[in-house]
């Protein structure tokens, strides 16, 4: 009984360890496009790696 407890008790934590990564993974992805998104809104494309692309794209037109 003791042994079944403990097993449990330790899948537990791996899963809550790796909720915490991924939410922590998320999190971060998260500020990364909050930044773009602001960069872009305020036109300042110098910071974005989407600047060539989107030169290039208007430059087509």
């Amino acid at each position: 009984m003791k042994k079944r407890f403990i097993k449990q008790k330790v899948l537990q934590t791996k899963e809550q360890t790796k909720l915490k990564k991924y939410l922590e993974s998320e999190k971060k992805e998260d500020s990364i496009l909050e930044e773009e998104w602001k960069d872009i809104k305020d036109n300042n494309y110098s910071s974005s790696p989407f600047k060539s692309e989107l030169f290039q794209s208007f430059s087509k037109k």
